[in-house]
């Protein structure tokens, strides 16, 4: 029954603008613009250093299986070529992960270096050498010059039908003279634990970037929603102020659905009832002392004083909405809740977008069917 009689919403100290949703909606793009930033650059830098960890690891394991070749050799004391070649032969087996074995020798030009001899334990690698060919050493890389001192791998992986390999250099003394082994060596695994990586690495950045642009239009989309409802009821109610200044006090805001702009709305409807009172203009209603008196009663408890006062209105007044609701609240307080339902359910023809006649309707219902109805 209080629905008729306009209250005025608490007080609250919003200092809201358009340019503050803007700067917020701003803020909060930013923050998921540079959170998506700095994991792409972690998870960049993260990668680096796996592929470097992965890279270090099948070396220390690939100079393991060099250094047992290279023992064999050394106990052996093999000087010749052909002999380095059987011994070569003998243990580097493709199932040991041996593709191929390089024998050079060192000229005259440190920058040359000369192809002695070859072991294939793999068919499937085809090298653009031949014995006795040069080979020029290429400058940024020197793994040939490095190899006269200390055994190195270089980290670069070579593929080719479908095998994948790194080579690997190590120095022999023989016959006082230095040769160089070239170590093809078989590294499907560390290829594979990279690839895995990389693919697992492209996809989380896709999908985190992905959810942060999602997140950032999202932001974007709300800001610019809420500012439209902002900036609509912010100019309703510039010019309804307008109208009331100019002495027009029969002025409406309509409410919006956010709860904050609502409650703008409906404190300016108040202001102007306030106005109209103290005014003493006509509310435009003639009936509206008469209902007055019959809200006045329904809250005395005098109920049947206020049927008498609701039902004469409803006759007068058949379009009017509050008579039929404040008819089944009284209905309602007599416990004659089919009559009550009755009258909600008039109330809700008038006014479908009531939601407390809904709530009412809704209340009635549940009595009925709990057969408290009499």
């Amino acid at each position: 029954m209080e629905e008729e009689n306009k209250q005025a919403p608490a007080k609250t100290d919003s200092r809201i603008s358009r340019a503050f949703i803007t700067s917020t909606a701003l803020i909060f793009a930013l923050l998921i613009i540079t959170a998506a930033v700095s994991f792409n650059y972690y998870m960049r830098k993260h990668s680096f250093l796996l592929h470097d960890v992965i890279i270090d690891i099948n070396s220390g394991m690939l100079l393991e299986k060099i250094g047992v070749v290279m023992d064999r050799l050394r106990i052996d004391e093999t000087e010749e070529i052909t002999d380095i070649k059987k011994i070569l032969a003998d243990y580097c087996t493709e199932e040991k992960g041996f593709l191929c074995v390089i024998i050079y020798t060192k000229t005259s030009d440190d920058n040359y270096f000369r192809v002695a001899d070859m072991v294939k334990p793999s068919s499937s690698i085809a090298l653009d050498l031949e014995k006795k060919s040069l080979v020029k050493e290429i400058k940024k890389d020197n793994y040939l010059k490095k190899a006269l001192h200390r055994s190195i791998v270089e980290p670069k992986f070579y593929s080719q039908n479908n095998l994948n390999w790194q080579n690997v250099y190590s120095p022999y003394r023989a016959d006082d003279r230095t040769l160089v082994l070239q170590f093809l060596m078989s590294a499907d695994r560390a290829r594979s634990a990279l690839d895995m990586f990389g693919r697992s690495y492209r996809e989380s950045r896709i999908i985190f970037s992905a959810a942060s642009g999602v997140l950032a239009l999202a932001v974007a989309i709300i800001s610019i929603l809420f500012s439209h409802n902002f900036t609509l009821l912010i100019g309703n109610l510039s010019a309804y102020m307008s109208k009331a200044a100019s002495g027009d006090l029969e002025v409406n805001l309509k409410t919006t659905d956010d709860q904050s702009l609502n409650q703008l709305a409906q404190s300016f409807n108040s202001l102007i009832d306030e106005l109209k009172d103290k005014t003493g203009r006509p509310s435009g209603d003639p009936y509206g002392d008469v209902f007055r008196e019959g809200v006045a009663r329904l809250k005395e408890e005098k109920v049947e004083e206020a049927m008498a006062i609701f039902t004469t209105l409803s006759i007068m007044r058949p379009e009017g909405f509050g008579s039929f609701f404040n008819l089944g609240v009284a209905q309602a307080k007599l416990k004659n809740y089919p009559l009550s339902l009755k009258m909600f359910k008039r109330a809700k023809e008038l006014n479908p977008e009531h939601e407390l006649t809904d709530r009412y309707i809704e209340k009635v219902e549940r009595l009925l069917a709990a057969g408290d109805a009499t």
